[in-house]
């Protein structure tokens, strides 16, 4: 693994065992922090200290210093781990190994481990078949500062959210008693496994789509946008109440816009049939748009996603002012009805005309 840096090249991976100093080893990158200070990769040892030879590590390398740090192992096998994602700040490494890292881990599953704050503990185990758990994960991303980690697992697929600061795991998109859902959640298709938008912010935030009824205002029968956050639950984004479905489209780097597609009208100004993008944003929306009659969508302030324990509904938009409204209304009528021909003469008067063609 090399670093191209101010027109030199290093070599990230390089030996610094005696017997084999500068020898270059194969490694397999896993990523950086926002700033590329510190890059972490997977490689066989590399310094002094690290155990047996042949193992998997993992390790961190300053770009600054040129330190190269031995950080946790990782797998009996180099092709083994495999790489998830590392958070903006840096401090935390989420990667997956069949190997048994921790006392509550086994080698009999594919599982998901987090290297923070200098330890390493299990996230998930990913049963094969036949368990709660079946591999492989289908996408995933970690928050900002690390502290959660989200991430598409199972049959039908479920998401499932992992906090390390409390070391607890839910399903965020299965329904509330802990059934299994009956559809997959969704996320946004142009997404890869970790890229574009992450779909967790630093509050523990999780969106995605989902074909059931996770909430009391969803009351169709197809896709809806969904929140799950700590102590409000599930929270319902989109309609729950169109024909058409929504299906999540985007989410912001730190959750305060998240954007929908769906056919459903849902202020005034959509007066189509066709799929509109939507924006659910906390705080309101545009107010020079209010909810279309007969609809409840929580972006536009409605009261289908004011479930028990939710927060309470994003601001609705003004409405315009009627008195307003009708001011506008007045003068437009009354200049059609004086400009122009002695129409104009007789409202305004001979002064008024002579006033209008005086040279400025």
């Amino acid at each position: 693994m090399y670093l191209r840096s101010e027109g030199a090249t290093h070599a990230l991976s390089a030996s610094r065992l005696p017997e084999t100093l500068g020898a270059t080893v194969a490694a397999v990158p896993l990523g950086g922090d926002a700033e590329l200070r510190h890059v972490y990769f997977f490689s066989r040892r590399l310094t002094e200290g690290s155990g047996d030879p042949d193992d998997c590590y993992l390790y961190r390398y300053d770009t600054a210093t040129g330190q190269l740090l031995a950080l946790a192992a990782a797998a009996l096998d180099a092709q083994e781990a495999h790489a998830l994602q590392v958070s903006a700040d840096g401090g935390s490494v989420y990667f997956s190994s069949p190997s048994a890292l921790t006392p509550d881990a086994d080698d009999e599953h594919e599982n998901i481990y987090v290297w923070r704050d200098g330890t390493v503990e299990q996230v998930a185990a990913l049963a094969p078949s036949g368990g709660s758990w079946e591999s492989p994960v289908d996408a995933y991303w970690s928050s900002p500062n690390g502290r959660y980690f989200a991430f598409l697992a199972g049959t039908p697929s479920r998401m499932y959210r992992f906090d390390a600061d409390t070391e607890t795991l839910v399903c965020a998109s299965c329904p509330p008693g802990g059934a299994t859902p009956s559809g997959s959640a969704g996320v946004p298709v142009a997404l890869g496994a970790h890229d574009g938008p992450r779909l967790v912010d630093d509050r523990g935030e999780v969106f995605f789509d989902s074909p059931d009824q996770l909430a009391p205002g969803d009351r169709n029968d197809a896709r809806d946008v969904y929140e799950y956050s700590d102590g409000a639950g599930l929270r319902l984004l989109s309609s729950g109440s169109g024909g058409g479905g929504s299906r999540l489209a985007a989410v912001d780097d730190d959750g305060r816009d998240v954007f929908f597609a769906t056919a459903d009208r849902l202020v005034p100004t959509d007066d189509d049939s066709a799929v509109d993008l939507y924006d659910a944003r906390r705080g309101g929306g545009i107010p020079s748009q209010s909810p279309a009659e007969g609809t409840s969508c929580a972006s536009c302030g409605g009261s289908a996603a004011a479930t028990p324990g939710s927060p309470t509904p994003l601001a609705p938009p003004r409405r315009k002012s009627h008195r307003r409204h009708s001011a506008r209304r007045h003068r437009a009528a009354h200049r059609r009805h004086c400009h122009g021909g002695k129409r104009h003469r007789r409202c305004h008067g001979r002064g008024h005309q002579r006033r209008e063609k005086r040279p400025r």
